[in-house]
């Protein structure tokens, strides 16, 4: 797999013209601290050996102060150590592959201030580091070369490399350089590049590549099977961003990031420990830190992420710097390097008292802006169990306040004053009272378990209470407004009152009406019975009638016939 990896490359890069062309130059993009590379090197000592140089064991190589040209390999292994220093190394190559520098077994390799290089420019040589091999390079500069780096390390500093094949589990650094021709990362590769010029970057199969102020030139990065990579302000030549590119990619992955510098200023003078926290457009934390001495804070915050199906944008985010009881705030959309002023603006802390001076919660606070031309923001807070609620980010000006408990405003503020950036305290006495309802019967006696209900004055209930042996019960902390008053006891009359809350611990007292005792009612039989005799009296009285009209008129008749 590895082969055929590194034969698609060496085929995509003989076919570019940035096979061809000659070391890049250092024009274009963002200049690196120096130009990589040795300085100017001249050495009157000059050493032609023919033959291989082999090292092992504990032994050393040393080429130093010279211009060497080898006509052979030079080969390290077992623990060996090789150093190249100050000196111009030439493998005289007459052909393809005939020789190279091969490193392996743990031996260690450190070219500093040298030119290393082929003497044609057909024929080029292999670096190879192998098997836990350890390499530093520092001002080096490679020429008609392919290096190939699947060792333990490798640090690449000031230097100038031609073709890099990173594989492996190789963990490679490279800091203020200069890759000419492609570096690509492959297998379980880990590159990091810093303020490092790249023609070309290519990441491969589980790969992590990542590259932090780097310039691409040439052909782009492009991004194979699952490899991840990390591009944090990364561009081409011209500023622009670099071309990112898939290729038989499966989950591979790019993010694109910026630098973001937080500068947190209290009335124009910078905040030094100021906590930044950056925020995404969800509300989880991005990213947080203190500010230094002055009052700055760098964050590298994500553009998008890229992926084969295409990019998904992130960068719109929030900053909020905090700085005691101050806070600023700040939103960012991230589309490159881009620096951030945050302003700490002033703060309020209000604390609502009730009738007795002490604190009152889940008090509803709104604070507006006295704005007679347009509508202001109105900000709302509730007060906590210590009676207070904090308004910030407040810019200089006149506010009301205004306090509302059970949907009942019972208190307000107005004007409140903000003239410089510190903390303001507010305390806000409210209309806000205990009532006590003493529950007694008519002789004064209280009555214990008594229901209370307590409505509003349309019927709506707002609280419940039962008295207790005192015959009392108290309703805490409620607006003072219009109530009405039910009471329900067994035993007596339900009964209702209309208050006005006025006053602290107001107390009302409602007298309860025992409920009359009903008559018992008689037996069923002599319901019965009476019923019966009810109707049977009438019925004999009209049968009595009767038979007294019908004697009647029978003596008539008798009286008649006599006559």
């Amino acid at each position: 797999m590895r082969l055929h990896i590194a034969i698609a490359i060496a085929v995509l890069l003989l076919l570019s013209p940035l096979a061809r062309l000659p070391p890049a130059p250092g024009s274009g993009g963002e200049a690196l601290a120096h130009e990589p590379g040795p300085g100017p090197l001249a050495f009157d000592n000059e050493t032609v050996y023919h033959g291989n140089l082999v090292v092992n064991g504990t032994r050393k190589l040393v080429i130093r102060n010279v211009n060497f040209t080898l006509f052979g390999s030079i080969i390290a292994k077992d623990h060996a150590t090789v150093i190249v220093e100050n000196a111009i190394l030439i493998l005289n190559l007459t052909e393809m592959y005939q020789y190279n520098i091969t490193m392996m077994d743990y031996s260690n390799l450190t070219i500093r201030n040298s030119l290393v290089r082929s003497a044609s420019d057909v024929f080029l040589f292999n670096l190879y580091l192998f098997n836990e091999t350890r390499a530093y390079f520092e001002e080096a500069m490679f020429e008609n070369s392919l290096e190939w780096y699947g060792s333990a390390e490798v640090v690449v500093k000031n230097s100038r490399v031609r073709w890099v094949t990173c594989y492996g589990s190789v963990v490679v650094n490279v800091t203020n350089s200069e890759v000419q021709i492609a570096l690509s990362a492959s297998d379980n590769a880990r590159v990091w590049l810093w303020e490092t010029r790249a023609a070309m970057l290519l990441a491969l199969s589980r790969a992590t590549l990542v590259a932090v102020d780097c310039v691409v030139f040439g052909l782009g990065i492009r991004c194979y099977h699952d490899a991840t990579v990390w591009l944090i302000n990364v561009t081409g030549p011209d500023g622009a961003k670099p071309d990112i590119s898939f290729r038989m990619a499966e989950e591979a992955v790019a993010y694109v990031a910026w630098h973001v510098r937080s500068i947190v200023v209290l009335e124009g003078r910078p905040v030094e420990g100021a906590d930044v926290v950056v925020f995404f457009p969800n509300g989880s934390t991005a990213a947080r830190g203190l500010t230094n001495e002055h009052g700055e804070i760098a964050f590298d915050l994500l553009e998008c992420v890229m992926r084969p199906s295409g990019p998904q944008y992130v960068g719109n985010y929030t900053l909020r710097a905090s700085y005691g009881q101050l806070l600023g705030e700040a939103k960012v959309e991230v589309r490159g390097n881009v620096d951030v002023h945050i302003d700490l603006l002033a703060t309020l802390v209000i604390t609502c008292l009730d009738g007795d001076g002490e604190p009152v919660g889940g008090v509803r606070l709104e604070l507006s802006r006295l704005a007679p031309q347009a509508p202001s923001r109105v900000r709302t807070s509730t007060t906590n169990a210590s009676g207070m609620c904090t308004f910030v980010l407040l810019g200089p000006g006149s506010y009301v306040a205004r306090a509302y408990l059970m949907g009942v405003e019972v208190g307000s503020a107005s004007p409140i004053e903000i003239t410089s950036i510190r903390v303001y305290e507010l305390v806000l006495s409210c209309a806000i009272n205990d009532l006590i309802i003493s529950v007694v019967d008519q002789g004064g006696s209280p009555i214990e378990g008594a229901h209370v209900v307590l409505a509003l004055p349309n019927g709506t209930e707002i609280a419940d209470a039962s008295t207790n042996a005192s015959g009392t019960a108290i309703f805490e902390n409620i607006p003072a407004r219009n109530y009405t008053i039910y009471v329900e006891a067994e035993g007596f009359s339900k009964a209702s009152l209309e208050v006005s809350l006025e006053h602290e611990d107001q107390l009302e007292i409602i007298k309860l009406e025992p409920v009359q005792p009903e008559r018992p009612l008689p037996p069923t039989s002599l319901l019965i019975g009476g019923i019966i005799a009810a109707c049977a009296i009438p019925l004999l009285a009209i049968l009595i009638l009767k038979k007294r009209r019908k004697a009647g008129t029978g003596g008539a008749e008798e009286a008649s016939t006599s006559s």
